[in-house]
């Protein structure tokens, strides 16, 4: 009799572990596919020649993917290294997208890294972003290079 109670414990345990698991790794898919949009958008935005347009659809895409604490940090940030926080450089090219890659950084509990090269400039970018939950979607919360 105890034996088959040890073993429907371990037999629960293993399944809801299993099932945390899944859970975390479709996250982090959901993530990479978010941050994967958010800057192709951005890029494109940013590459685009009508600045006037462009502002307006940045500032849109940032209330969409940012919490309202790293839109209030952005312009320090912005002024801290003299560049845009989300491209750690002036300005960007539709060429980058190529090279765009999103991952989960293992180092981390809810950080990715963004890296992208530009060939114009010869240079690899690497941006870690941390995400958090606002209510129930994912946004980027920090920006670190």
């Amino acid at each position: 009799m105890n034996k088959i109670i040890f073993l429907s414990l371990f037999t629960l345990l293993f399944m809801t572990g299993s099932s945390v698991y899944s859970q975390k790794i479709s996250e982090e898919k959901q993530v990479i596919a978010l941050l994967k949009e958010f800057y192709t958008i951005y890029m494109t935005t940013v590459a685009n020649d009508q600045p006037l347009q462009s502002e307006k659809k940045i500032d849109s895409l940032k209330k969409k993917y940012c919490t309202k604490r790293l839109l209030l940090r952005l312009p320090t940030l912005a002024n801290q290294i003299d560049a845009d926080p989300f491209l750690n450089a002036q300005d960007s090219s539709i060429d980058c997208l190529k090279t765009l890659s999103v991952r989960k950084n293992p180092k981390a509990f809810n950080q990715f890294i963004v890296t992208y090269f530009d060939i114009y400039s010869q240079s690899k970018f690497i941006i870690y972003l941390t995400i958090v939950k606002e209510n129930g979607n994912f946004k980027i919360d920090s920006i670190h290079w």
